[in-house]
């Protein structure tokens, strides 16, 4: 499963819109597509449009359509079109899904609040399909088996302490909410797996059953590893047994996960609950987990991180899962400015619809301040006080430069309250003021006797 594009008419702040989505060149690093832009320019409603081809449960793309023939397509690589209405009036004529659509609509079914439409059923619709009625422990599942998955996570989501009444198997399918965004119920689920695993692997040595037990372990240690290089910090879980229960090892301090920073809490969330779906789905093949084709939603990760775990979180991910392909909201400079072998797609507003500008490349190696500036379009370097007295002391300056000497002090004055700011403020300062006195001095000259 490989998306290539996304159609959006009468969605949210769309009106009609249009987006591919090109190729990485990386085949050591997921492909990565950032959507930006200001509030309101509906980054998060072209994340909840991919992910909704990929699940029969809503993901609240129903309330963002505008009218009853509001459309939401996602194109697969193969040409597969995979459209979504609220409903299809009686009587109505078939209508292309998209402009400039070739033929009617071939199939239709009901996905909760939707009427969708697919074109013709090929890998994606098998994996919708069998991923709706999958469940890991019936009889008629035992032969189960996927090459593909979709996952969408938000930066809103958390992880905390529970209470475990025992180890017990965990009958609900992987796939389950996978594509749900914030489904707070999978932090408990997430908790009890980590415990289950633990338990499973002290029991597989305990029986002399070595590589199971390495492989049952190593489910956990993916887990710390990556939260450890997002963190910088020593991560690891602990388990108690009297009573049941499962903490944490962060930076040399064993604490519950309800105690952990907000920041971690809300990546071991995502990250956990990945890793686990991941590591309980029958995949086809020997391929290792990491390096199974994925798709993967992200709606602002960086929400609760501290700047210098914004700059790891992407090329950690990126790095950890090579064939997948991601797609992310983000405002952050540092996530934009992280990820080599990535697409960025700078929304804006145009009236009251949104539009897509010119995609850019990979900003690896630009600056943070030239990201703010050039792709999510902070022009602004200091706090809003001090812009506003920048702005005062410019248009003071070009009064000075014009010859009106009733500007002279009044300038003076506002330089020094600059200059007294900071030394970064006083830098700037002084330079434009050699600037006035050096164009002050040959008109002194000049009016010398």
């Amino acid at each position: 499963m490989r998306i290539q594009r996304v159609y959006l008419d009468q969605v949210a702040c769309f009106d009609r819109f249009n987006l591919a989505f090109g190729q990485g060149d990386d085949p050591g690093k997921a492909d990565v597509h950032m959507l930006v832009g200001a509030n309101g320019t509906g980054k998060t409603t072209i994340l909840m449009a991919l992910a909704q081809a990929f699940t029969y449960e809503s993901v609240g793309l129903a309330n963002r359509l505008r009218g009853p023939l509001s459309t939401a397509a996602v194109e697969m690589a193969g040409g597969e079109l995979l459209a979504f209405r609220r409903s299809t009036p009686q009587g109505a004529p078939p209508t292309p899904v998209v402009p400039g659509a070739a033929a009617p609509l071939i199939h239709r079914y009901d996905c909760g609040d939707f009427t969708v439409f697919a074109g013709v059923p090929k890998e994606t619709r098998a994996y919708r399909d069998l991923s709706r009625v999958f469940q890991p422990h019936a009889p008629g599942h035992q032969n189960t088996r996927f090459s593909a998955a979709a996952f969408a996570y938000s930066g809103q989501r958390s992880v905390g302490s529970y209470r475990l009444e025992a180890i017990q198997e965990d009958k609900e399918s992987p796939l389950a909410g996978a594509c749900a965004f914030n489904r707070p119920e999978s932090s408990q689920r997430f908790v009890q797996w980590v415990a289950n695993t633990r338990a499973k692997a002290a029991m597989a040595a305990d029986r002399g059953d070595s590589a199971l037990a390495t492989r049952r372990r190593q489910s956990i240690e993916r887990i710390e590893t990556v939260i450890s290089d997002i963190t910088g910090q020593p991560f690891s879980f602990v388990l108690q047994d009297d009573p049941l229960w499962v903490g944490a090892n962060f930076a040399g301090r064993v604490v519950g996960l309800d105690l952990l920073p907000d920041g971690l809490k809300s990546t071991l969330s995502w990250i956990g609950d990945l890793l686990m779906r991941m590591d309980r789905i029958p995949w086809e093949g020997d391929t290792p987990v990491l390096e199974r084709p994925f798709l993967l939603f992200l709606d602002e990760i960086e929400v609760h991180l501290h700047p210098a775990w914004q700059r790891r979180v992407l090329p950690t991910v990126q790095g950890l899962f090579p064939k997948a392909q991601i797609f992310l909201s983000t405002h952050s400079p540092f996530v934009v400015a992280s990820a080599a072998d990535a697409w960025i797609y700078p929304l804006r507003m145009n009236g009251e619809h949104a539009e897509v500008g010119d995609p850019l490349p990979s900003q690896v190696g630009i600056s943070y301040a030239t990201v703010l500036r050039e792709v999510l379009g902070v022009a602004e370097e200091f706090d809003m006080d001090t812009e506003r007295l920048f702005a005062r002391f410019y248009a003071l300056k070009d009064r000075v430069l014009r010859g009106e000497p009733a500007a002279r002090a009044e300038f003076e004055q506002v330089a020094g309250d600059l200059a007294a700011r900071s030394y970064e403020t006083s830098v700037i300062v002084g330079h434009e003021r050699r600037r006035v006195e050096r164009h002050e001095q040959p008109q002194a000259q000049t009016q010398t006797p």
